[in-house]
């Protein structure tokens, strides 16, 4: 049987991002700029380490913001860094791109030492992380 070599599989991204508005926001944009990717969505830690551990379905990237719940009751914290360690642990050389728009040059530089593979602010996404990611994972 001939296997049709066009059809690629999809890279499948996990975006951690407590915001419904700024989760839509990316899945949408990932779609008309990375129509290769498919996305699945964490809304606090916990979710986000439950797909991170998840071995039964693929996981090429994670697309991370800085401040979100450790559980559906929790405040808002700095928990990316705890999603790089999660990451590098059950996901070892997967990419994780870190998005805030307030973080210090000290705290990107923590996040990049952990592993992050990019530290930016969101506003960059689109013009920066979107052709990263195609680059890290399509090879382009």
């Amino acid at each position: 049987m001939i296997k049709d070599s066009c059809v690629a599989e999809k890279k499948r991204l996990l975006i951690v991002e407590d915001n419904e508005d700024d989760q839509l926001l990316f899945a949408r944009g990932l779609r008309h700029d990375f129509p290769e990717a498919e996305t699945i969505t964490a809304a606090t830690l916990e979710e986000a380490k439950r797909a991170i551990e998840d071995k039964t379905r693929p996981l090429h990237g994670i697309i991370s913001d800085n401040r979100f719940p450790e559980n559906e009751r929790g405040p808002l914290r700095e928990l990316a860094a705890e999603v790089v360690k999660h990451a590098a642990v059950h996901r070892p050389g997967i990419p994780v791109f870190v998005h805030s728009d307030a973080l210090t040059d000290k705290q990107k530089n923590e996040l990049l030492k952990l592993g992050a593979s990019s530290v930016r602010e969101k506003n960059l996404f689109f013009k920066e992380t979107v052709p990263r990611l195609r680059k890290r994972l399509l090879g382009e």
